[in-house]
Formats: structure tokens, C-alpha cells, sequence
């Protein structure tokens, strides 16, 4: 189950000096971060939101803590989108992730990638 709760990754020791930047990512986005990496070595196939909460611990078998899992996921893809870390594709092409709806993938940007049309969308 996904909590808020944040892990520090790269906190400095009390005798080091001081990091530059201290990155704090939720368990939910450390996974669709794990995952694009995995993408970047392999087959690079966009990823489902399925596979992301899995990713992150959820289990679809308990459906109260799977929704929650599942509404992290949805919140940390959002919190990415925004760091330009990933896009969100329908029908293979890149769409803002807050308007999308159907059957949605993710995947790191690229310059292949290209940009949804709000006229090809509608009808």
C-alpha cells in the first residue's frame, strides 16, 4: 500500500557537506521512475497504470487499498508530467494527462513521440 511517506535519497551525513539537491520521491514515483529506466535498457514499451501500482506494492486482489494505489500512481504520474520525466500516449501519440481518457500509456519523452491534435480526437 502506497502511504505518504518519503524517502530521502541522497541525504547528506552529518560530517559531509552539504548535497546540492536533496531529491524526495514518493514509493509510487520511485517506481514509474525504476520502470522508465528498465524501458531505457530494454524493449522500451510505454507502461500501463497496472504495472506502475504493481510496481509500487499494490495488489489488485484488495480492492481498498488497490484504489489507493492506484489515485497515488494517478498523482505522482501528474507530479512527473509536470518535471517533464513522462507523457502520457493514446493511440501512440502524446496527450495532456489531465484530459486523457480511454486506455492510457506512459513513457519518457522523446522527439519520436509526436503531439496529439485536438481536431484527430474529436469524433
Amino acid at each position: 500500500m502506497i502511504t505518504d511517506e518519503q524517502d530521502s535519497i541522497g541525504a547528506p551525513d552529518d560530517d559531509a557537506e552539504p548535497a546540492v539537491a536533496v531529491v524526495s520521491r514518493t514509493r509510487a514515483e520511485r517506481a514509474i521512475l525504476s520502470l522508465l529506466d528498465a524501458a531505457d535498457d530494454g524493449d522500451n514499451k510505454p507502461m500501463s497504470l497496472n504495472l506502475i501500482a504493481q510496481t509500487a506494492g499494490g495488489d489488485p486482489r484488495q480492492a481498498s487499498a488497490w484504489r489507493k494505489t492506484l489515485t497515488a500512481c494517478r498523482q505522482a504520474l501528474l507530479k512527473l508530467e509536470g518535471e517533464g520525466l513522462v507523457v502520457a500516449l493514446r493511440k501512440g501519440k502524446v496527450v495532456p494527462l489531465r484530459k486523457a481518457k480511454g486506455l492510457v500509456r506512459y513513457a519518457r519523452p522523446s522527439a519520436d513521440l509526436s503531439v496529439a491534435d485536438s481536431e484527430s480526437d474529436a469524433g
